[in-house]
């Protein structure tokens, strides 16, 4: 079953499917393959609506002060 298997997430949040360095996401958004495919076009932390996730990577450029 490869469809199962390519949107398994390991339980620290991180993904190695998805050919980019690991990450780290929220757990309990389930849009983490559209939030990594987001922030590995844009190179910058980016939530969600809600805001639940957030990005602890050092590739991402984060701003020096954030609004919350």
């Amino acid at each position: 079953m490869p469809m199962a298997m390519a949107k398994k997430k390991t339980s620290a949040g991180k993904s190695n499917n998805l050919g980019v360095p690991t990450a780290r996401g929220c757990l309990s958004c389930n849009r983490w393959d559209a939030f990594m495919k987001r922030v590995w076009e844009e190179e910058r932390e980016i939530c969600p609506p809600d805001g639940c996730i957030k990005l602890l990577n050092v590739n991402v450029k984060k701003p020096d002060s954030t609004g919350e």
